[in-house]
């Protein structure tokens, strides 16, 4: 039984993780299963064969839900329903916001946590500030490995999107392409920096969560810049109203499945 809850936790961590917003660190601690992965990953050398089971039934299930959500969200981003469907993510988003302030007990935000939180949106900024084709040039290999490292931080930290990571890199659409289409090859780039990510920064997120509160601060900062990279372009105003609309219905499905979770 417990190896069925390993594997569908996987799945749904992975199946969000495709949509920009939904957090994989969030989920998981919803699921109540982020203390393991954080431990198992920052101190799998002290029992290799219980963490390597435990990560390998997770990362299985990550697999199966990420493909099958990247299969559907990557035909929906090619019809008319992608507007609609951004905007649902831009509300999905925001949605996650006051859970992971809550759960973190960052909240209520007074002036003296502004500093950090500014360090985050600066983060954010100067992260958006590198050239797109940088990484999605396809003989940047070095630079996609990189923008792999700092994705790997996405996955590990609750409150961060990895896809909305990808967004703000101009990676996300690109690699939903290569997923969906099985292009092995092309992720292996990004799949090498994510993977050398994970075991540089699991020991330090592990310490830094732990010690200093002020961390979810800067994570804070760092969502609340993103957000504006997840807007799309409305033509007139039938589109604004219907991306209200949508974004509207984002935000009280992540606030509702938030609610379910717990």
């Amino acid at each position: 039984m417990k190896t069925t809850r390993i594997i569908l936790n996987g799945a749904a961590v992975g199946a969000g993780m495709c949509i920009p917003g939904f957090s994989g660190g969030t989920l998981a601690m919803l699921l109540g299963t982020y203390d393991e992965l954080l431990y198992s990953t920052a101190h799998f050398q002290k029992d290799i064969r219980k963490h390597s089971r435990f990560l390998g039934l997770f990362a299985a299930g990550g697999a199966v839900g990420l493909l099958i959500a990247s299969l559907l969200v990557s035909a929906l981003l090619s019809t008319p329903a992608e507007m609609p469907l951004r905007f649902a993510f831009l509300g999905a988003a925001i949605g996650c916001i006051p859970p992971m302030m809550h759960d973190t007990e960052i909240a209520p935000v007074t002036l003296k946590k502004l500093p950090l939180i500014l360090c985050g949106a600066m983060t954010a900024l100067l992260i958006s500030l590198i050239p797109t084709a940088s990484f999605t040039d396809a003989d940047s290999s070095l630079l996609q490995i990189a923008g792999g490292v700092l994705i790997a931080a996405a996955l590990v930290l609750p409150g961060i999107s990895a896809s909305q990571m990808l967004y703000v890199l101009g990676l996300y659409e690109p690699t939903l392409r290569n997923i969906a289409a099985g292009n092995i090859i092309a992720l292996l780039p990004l799949a090498v920096g994510v993977l050398l990510g994970i075991i540089l920064t699991a020991k330090l997120l592990c310490i830094l969560l732990e010690r200093y509160k002020g961390t979810y601060l800067v994570i804070l900062g760092f969502m609340l810049f993103s957000l504006k990279e997840m807007i799309p372009p409305c033509h007139n105003y039938n589109e604004l109203f219907i991306g209200a609309l949508c974004c509207a219905i984002g935000f009280v499905l992540s606030t509702l499945c938030t609610k379910k979770s717990k």
